[in-house]
C-alpha cells in the first residue's frame, strides 16, 4: 500500500509539472526575458525599524511589505534567527507574544497554541496550527523543524486556508529554507557550551550553470548532555540533544519564465528521551491509594513526590519487564518540488511534497520509580501533498485574483504499536498493545479576489476569499501483545476479521471578508471577518461492542467526534513613525472569536466501560468529545523604537481572554468532572522585550553589539496542570566582522537568572492516575559560537 501511494504521488507531481512545462514551451517564446520572481523574498528582520529594508512576507502567497498585510504576522529573517540564538522552533515562543510552543510525548512533536487554538495532546485530532516548510505542510506529529540555514520564518495568527494549504483555526507557521544562488558562497559555524554542548553547522552554495542551475547543501550536527540526571539506568541523562540534519537544494531556471526548486531534507535524533517530573499528587487518588508502602519511592507515591520536590533535575524511572528503561529515536525526511511559470495572463505554481517520519520511544510519564504511566510507542507516517495555484491581475491591475486546489494524504508507514501501563494495570510482559492505523485525506479548492477601490477612496481595498474542504479519516485498529506480538502492518490489520475498521467524513466551507485602507504612506488599517473549520476524527482504540459481558457503559456512540468551527473578527492598524532621527513602528490588533463544537479531551477512570479489558479502554484513558462552546478575545501589539543607529528597543505584548461559555457532558459521563474548563496552553498575558546596543568602537575592528531578550508569561493551563507565571532573560554579545574579516563571534547566556519553569505537560490524566507530571525547561546555559563565511 505504501508503494502504491508513493507511485501515485510521483505520477501526480509528474502530470502537474509536465503541464506547466508544456505551457512554458509556448509562453517562453512570447514572454520577455526577466529574472524569475522569488518564491521566498528576503525578510529584513522581525521589526522593520531595525533595518532600512522593507520586511517582505508571503503570508498571502505574494511578496508584500509586512506593514501592508491585513493580518497579524511576526517574521524573522535567517540572520535574525541566528542573532537571537534560535536553535529549535520552540525557542520562537520567547520572541512572539500570544504564541505557546510546547510538545506532546517528545520534544519533536511540537504543539503550537495560537490565540487559544491548539492540537489535542491525545488522540488523532487534526491540528489547529500547521507548520509548512517551503509551502509543504509537515506531518502533524513531526512538525519540529531544524533551524539552520533558513531564509525566514513567518508566524500567522488567526484562521487560515482560503489562500493556501490546510484549513486551520489558529494560524500557520511558514518556514523557508535558503535557496541556491548564482554565486559561490557558504559558511562554517561551531558551538561550544554547558552540558558538553558541541555542534557544527555548515553550508556551501555552488553555481552549476550561470543563471540556469545552482546547488546548495547544508548540514548540522548537535550534541549536548541531558540536564536532567537519570538516577536509575546508564542509558543516558534525560533532555539530551543528539541530532544530525542535512538539506540539499537544486534550483533550475528551465526557461526565462519557468523555475523549478527541489529541496531534500533529513534529520535524525537518538537520546534517553524527555524528562517528566512528578508535580502534584491527589491524596485520595489511585496512585496514592495503591502505592503507600512507606519505605521506598518504588512503592510509595508520596515518597516519590517528596523525592521529585527535593531533587530538582533528577529523575527516577521504572524499568520495563524487558529490562529497558526509557529511550527516544526519531527521524524525519522529505522532498519538496516547486515549479513556477509566469505568463502574460497569470503566474502558475505547483507545490509537491512527500514527507515521512518515524518515532520509536519508551517513556515513563509518571516521572518516578513506582509503576504508573509507562508508554511504549512505534509510529511511522508518510504524507503526500500537492497544491496547484494560479494568480493574476485584471482590470488594469485593480483586481488581484488567486485560485487553487489542495490535496494531502497522511497515511501510516510500517508496523505501528502503542502500549501503555497505568496505576491500576502496570505495564508487564502480557500488556496488550494497540496497532491503530489511522489515515487522513483532505482535499480543497479555494479562491481569493482583492479589488482596489482607490477610485472611491485612495488606498482602499476590499477582499473576498472562499474555500471548500472535504476531509476523510480512516482507522483500522487491532490488538496484540506489546512484547510478544504477533505484529501486523496496515494490510495485515485490514485482513483481520476481528480488527476495527471505521471511516468518517466531514466537509465545510470557510471564508474571509476583509477591508483594508492605506490611509497614508505610514498608516495602514484593516478589518477581517473569517470563518475557520477543523475536521472531525476517530477515538481509539476499538471500544467494546454492545453485549460484551460485564459492559456497563457502551462508548461506541463516541467512537468518532465531529468538526469544530470558529468565527473570527479582527481589527488592526500598522504604523510607521519618524520624529527627527528617531524611527518607530507601532502595530495593534484586536480580535474576537466565537468557537463552537469544541473538540475537548475528556479523561475517564480506568475500566470506565466496566468490561475489565484494558484493550478496549480509551487510549490514555482519554477520548475526544464535542462538548464545548467558547469565546476568545484579546489584543496584541508591538512597538519598536530606534533612537539612533546604535540603539534599538522592541516590545511586544498579547492579552488573550479565552473562556468556555458552555460545557455539557453527555449523560453517559455523569459523575465525572467535565474537562475543558479552560483552554490548553493559552496564558492570559505574554510579553517580549529586546534591547540592542551597538558599542562605539572603530569600524575597522568590526561591529560589536550586546543584546538582551526578555520574556514573561502569566500562568499557563495544560488540561489539569497549571504552570505558574515566569520570566526568562537571554543575553548575547556578538562581534561581527572581527577585525574586518569574515569571522563572527558570539557569547551567549540563555536563561540568565536560572529560572526553573514548566514548558510542557507530560501526564495530566488526574482522574485515572491521581497525579500530574510536568516538563521543566533548560536551566541557565553559557556558550560561544564562531562562524566563518566565504
Amino acid at each position: 500500500m505504501n508503494r502504491v501511494i508513493f507511485i501515485r504521488a510521483i505520477l501526480f507531481q509528474g502530470v502537474a509539472t509536465v503541464a506547466l512545462l508544456g505551457a512554458a514551451s509556448g509562453a517562453a517564446l512570447a514572454a520577455p526575458v526577466q529574472p524569475p520572481v522569488a518564491d521566498n523574498p528576503p525578510i529584513a528582520s522581525s521589526t522593520a525599524a531595525n533595518s532600512d529594508e522593507a520586511i517582505i512576507v508571503t503570508a498571502r502567497r505574494v511578496g508584500e511589505n509586512i506593514q501592508k498585510v491585513p493580518v497579524t504576522i511576526t517574521a524573522f529573517s535567517g540572520d535574525a534567527l541566528r542573532d537571537k540564538g534560535i536553535v529549535q522552533v520552540t525557542d520562537l515562543q520567547k520572541l512572539t507574544p500570544g504564541v505557546v510552543l510546547s510538545f506532546a510525548g517528545s520534544a519533536y512533536n511540537t504543539n503550537y497554541s495560537i490565540r487559544g487554538q491548539s492540537r489535542s495532546t491525545t488522540g488523532e485530532a487534526l491540528p489547529s496550527v500547521v507548520t509548512y516548510v517551503n509551502e509543504v505542510p509537515l506531518i502533524t506529529n513531526a512538525s519540529s523543524v531544524p533551524t539552520f540555514d533558513l531564509d525566514n520564518i513567518q508566524i500567522l495568527k488567526g484562521p487560515q486556508g482560503t489562500l493556501f494549504g490546510r484549513n486551520t483555526t489558529g494560524g500557520a507557521v511558514l518556514v523557508y529554507t535558503k535557496k541556491p544562488t548564482y554565486d559561490f558562497n557558504g559558511y562554517i559555524e561551531g558551538t561550544l557550551g554547558d552540558f558538553n554542548w558541541h555542534g557544527i553547522e555548515a553550508a556551501v552554495n555552488v553555481p552549476l550553470v550561470d543563471q540556469v542551475a545552482a546547488f546548495r547543501i547544508a548540514g548540522r550536527i548537535q550534541k549536548r548532555d541531558g540536564y536532567t540526571r537519570n538516577m536509575t539506568t546508564d542509558e543516558g541523562d534525560f533532555d539530551a540533544v543528539d541530532e544530525t540534519s542535512i538539506r540539499a537544494s537544486l534550483l533550475l531556471n528551465l526557461a526565462p519564465n519557468l523555475t523549478n526548486l527541489t529541496v531534500y531534507d533529513y534529520s535524525r535524533s537518538k537520546s534517553a528521551g524527555t524528562s517528566a517530573t512528578l508535580f502534584l499528587l491527589a491524596p485520595t487518588g489511585p496512585a496514592a491509594t495503591k502505592y503507600n508502602c512507606g519505605t521506598s519511592t518504588a512503592c510509595d507515591a508520596s515518597l516519590a513526590l517528596a523525592y521529585a520536590q527535593n531533587n530538582p533535575r533528577r529523575q527516577q524511572i521504572e524499568i520495563g519487564p524487558d529490562g529497558v528503561g526509557q529511550y527516544l529515536e526519531f527521524s524525519n525526511s522529505g522532498v519538496s518540488n516547486t515549479t513556477s511559470l509566469e505568463t502574460d495572463f497569470a503566474t502558475f505554481k505547483n507545490i509537491f511534497g512527500y514527507r515521512r517520519s518515524h518515532i520509536d520511544f519508551r517513556a515513563d510519564l509518571d516521572g518516578s520509580a513506582f509503576p504508573g504511566s509507562d508508554v511504549a510507542t512505534v509510529l511511522g507516517r508518510q504524507q503526500v501533498s500537492n497544491e496547484l495555484q494560479a494568480t493574476g491581475k485584471l482590470f488594469s491591475g485593480r483586481l488581484n485574483w488567486l485560485v487553487g486546489g489542495f490535496y494531502v494524504h497522511d497515511t501510516p508507514r510500517g508496523n505501528l504499536l502503542s502500549g501503555a501501563g497505568s496505576v491500576i494495570n502496570p505495564i508487564n510482559i502480557n500488556t496488550v498493545a494497540s496497532q491503530a492505523y489511522y489515515s487522513n485525506l483532505s482535499k480543497a479548492v479555494f479562491g481569493d479576489l482583492t479589488y482596489d477601490l482607490s477610485g472611491l477612496i485612495e488606498g482602499l481595498k476590499i477582499e473576498g476569499a472562499y474555500r471548500y474542504t472535504w476531509d476523510k479519516q480512516k482507522l483500522c485498529s487491532t490488538n496484540t501483545s506489546l512484547f510478544n506480538g504477533p505484529y501486523f502492518d496496515v494490510d495485515g490489520c485490514y485482513a483481520r476479521a476481528t480488527a476495527l475498521k471505521l471511516a468518517t467524513k466531514s466537509k465545510a466551507p470557510t471564508w474571509n471578508i476583509a477591508l483594508n485602507w492605506q490611509a497614508t504612506s505610514d498608516i495602514f488599517l484593516y478589518a477581517n471577518l473569517r470563518r475557520g473549520y477543523k475536521g472531525g476524527g476517530i477515538n481509539q482504540p476499538a471500544f467494546a461492542p454492545a453485549g460484551t459481558p460485564g459492559l456497563v457503559r457502551d462508548l461506541n456512540a463516541y467512537q468518532g467526534f465531529s468538526p469544530e468551527y470558529l468565527t473570527d473578527v479582527e481589527l488592526g492598524f500598522k504604523t510607521n513613525w519618524q520624529v527627527g532621527d528617531w524611527r518607530a513602528i507601532f502595530n495593534l490588533a484586536v480580535f474576537h472569536d466565537k468557537y463552537s463544537d469544541i473538540q475537548i479531551p475528556q479523561s475517564v477512570p480506568v475500566n470506565f466501560d466496566g468490561d475489565n479489558n484494558a484493550a478496549t479502554d480509551p487510549r490514555n484513558n482519554t477520548l475526544i468529545l464535542n462538548t464545548g462552546r467558547g469565546i476568545i478575545k484579546g489584543i496584541e501589539g508591538e512597538l519598536t523604537v530606534i533612537p539612533s543607529s546604535r540603539l534599538s528597543v522592541h516590545a511586544g505584548a498579547a492579552y488573550t481572554d479565552a473562556k468556555i461559555t458552555r460545557l455539557t457532558l453527555p449523560p453517559l459521563f455523569n459523575g465525572l468532572n467535565a474537562a475543558g474548563t479552560s483552554f490548553f496552553a493559552s496564558p492570559k498575558f505574554t510579553f517580549t522585550g529586546n534591547v540592542r546596543w551597538q558599542l562605539p568602537i572603530d569600524a575597522k575592528h568590526g561591529e560589536l553589539a550586546i543584546s538582551a531578550d526578555f520574556y514573561h508569561s502569566s500562568s499557563v493551563t495544560y488540561v489539569t496542570l497549571v504552570s505558574p507565571s515566569y520570566n526568562v532573560t537571554n543575553l548575547r554579545l556578538k562581534w561581527d566582522g572581527v577585525e574586518r574579516s569574515n569571522l563572527d563571534l558570539t557569547l551567549f547566556i540563555d536563561n540568565l537568572f536560572d529560572k526553573r519553569y514548566i514548558d510542557a505537560s507530560m501526564s495530566t490524566a488526574l482522574v485515572s492516575t491521581g497525579y500530574i507530571t510536568a516538563h521543566f525547561a533548560p536551566p541557565r546555559i553559557f556558550g560561544a559560537r564562531a562562524r566563518y563565511s566565504f
